[in-house]
């Protein structure tokens, strides 16, 4: 069945899942744990889904950053959620997002990984969902109460404010 539909492309339920465990094998092998952050600055493209269906598959938190967030932003929310990994556009309405991030690493000493999606980078979703997937019997067991996104408020009294939801909420 269908699940999603963006432009002239579609993705299946089953392409969904099937991308999801490779990715989520993908955290495992880069040494990612339940409760480590995963961010994702992407527009509102298909890859999205299967980024967050793959970090809640390894019981990871998902840190959504809007992708009209720059460096003054990006650099406070990663530093301080502690993003491990985050997937970005390459160059989206003329901004190349994988320059940036490059070029704030040295300030984020807990990211450890850029994944360029849609783009050129040293590590490509592409390359990734090209991978094995990993067992579905190795999957996280996830605690209900775990926290599952980390969303960050406008800031309007300062600087922004993370909020935690959990799988319940």
């Amino acid at each position: 069945h269908v699940f999603q539909i963006e432009g002239e492309r579609r993705m299946s339920r089953a392409q969904v899942w099937d991308g999801a465990l490779r990715l989520a094998g993908y955290f495992r092998e880069r040494g990612l744990v339940p409760g480590d952050v995963v961010s994702i600055q992407l527009p509102n493209w298909m890859e999205t889904a299967v980024i967050a269906l793959a970090a809640r598959m390894a019981g990871l938190v998902i840190n959504p950053v809007p992708p009209i967030y720059r460096e003054s932003e990006l650099a406070y929310i990663l530093s301080d959620c502690r993003s491990r990994l985050i997937f970005v556009p390459g160059v989206f309405r003329k901004h190349d997002h994988t320059a940036m991030l490059s070029a704030l690493r040295g300030k984020l000493p807990n990211l450890d990984e850029i994944v360029t999606v849609r783009g050129c980078g040293a590590v490509t979703f592409d390359a990734l969902i090209a991978r094995p997937p990993m067992a579905e019997v190795d999957l996280a067991q996830t605690d209900p109460d775990a926290a599952v996104i980390a969303m960050y408020t406008s800031g309007t009294t300062g600087r922004p404010k993370g909020v935690l939801h959990t799988h319940n909420t």
